[in-house]
């Protein structure tokens, strides 16, 4: 059980933390602009298959909920990833793709990718071959991460085009990967030149939910300190305490 005393969230509700996690929350909204921007598209029986198939509205709305399944914070996150993606530039006919662990969900990892077209090649011949790599990026996931239950991967184009699409992948695994299955998910990374261990680089993301909240005081000067009345009413005490509660005149 969990109690929360008198006037408890009123306390946090105007403390500077809270102030400073829903300043730090306003870039996770971008996912929340992913997921409309899918949800639309299958509202409106909009959505294709680059590849080829059908996927029913049911198997389509699996995606939109597994993505809309991710904590304000875990949200956060994921567009860090995805935008340090899209703003990479990458030369016409290659790819740069980083994978990331979900916060929210256990054994849930996404692929982010962003290919570069070049002029000869038509733009739907350029997304089939995006969406190739993509699904087999999400795939070969599991040849580093084995405890891989579900994959989501989205594909964009780099954000200095002026043409832009997304394609999304969403692969629901029933169990441990089998031996099979994890040399055909080598061999089409293989022949793509995908998930090399001599290209690939490991970074730690580190993060608070709650940051500290900060104040500019002046030339690159950063003060760290509470932002409501009875937070600098204390730290104020704290400080007279500490110079021996002397006041000068």
């Amino acid at each position: 059980m969990i109690t929360v005393p008198e006037g408890g969230w009123k306390t946090f509700n105007v403390s500077s933390k809270r102030a400073a996690r829903d300043a730090a929350n306003r870039r996770s909204y971008q996912w929340d602009h992913i997921i409309e921007h899918q949800s639309k598209f299958i509202r409106s029986a909009q959505s294709v298959s680059v590849l080829g198939g059908e996927n029913s509205v049911d198997q389509q709305e699996e995606l939109v909920r597994a993505m809309a399944s991710e904590t304000r914070f875990g949200r956060r996150m994921l567009v860090d990833a995805f935008d340090g993606v899209v703003r990479r530039p990458v030369v016409p006919g290659e790819q740069f793709t980083r994978r990331a662990q979900s916060l929210s969900v256990p054994n849930r990892y996404y692929a982010f990718t962003v290919m570069g077209r070049r002029p000869s090649v038509d733009y739907q011949v350029y997304r089939e071959n995006r969406a190739q790599v993509l699904t087999a990026y999400c795939r070969g996931v599991r040849l580093k991460h084995p405890d891989a239950r579900e994959v989501i991967g989205i594909a964009i184009d780099p954000v200095t085009t002026d043409v832009t699409s997304q394609d999304v992948v969403y692969l629901d695994f029933l169990g441990p990967p089998t031996t099979e299955e994890l040399a055909a998910a080598r061999k089409d990374c293989d022949e793509l030149g995908i998930m090399k261990d001599s290209a690939m680089t490991e970074t730690e993301y580190l993060a608070q939910e709650f940051p500290e909240p900060k104040s500019i005081m002046g030339f690159g000067q950063v003060k760290v300190g509470p932002g409501n009345r009875a937070e600098r009413r204390a730290q104020a005490s704290a400080q007279r305490r500490k110079g021996g509660g002397k006041r000068g005149r």
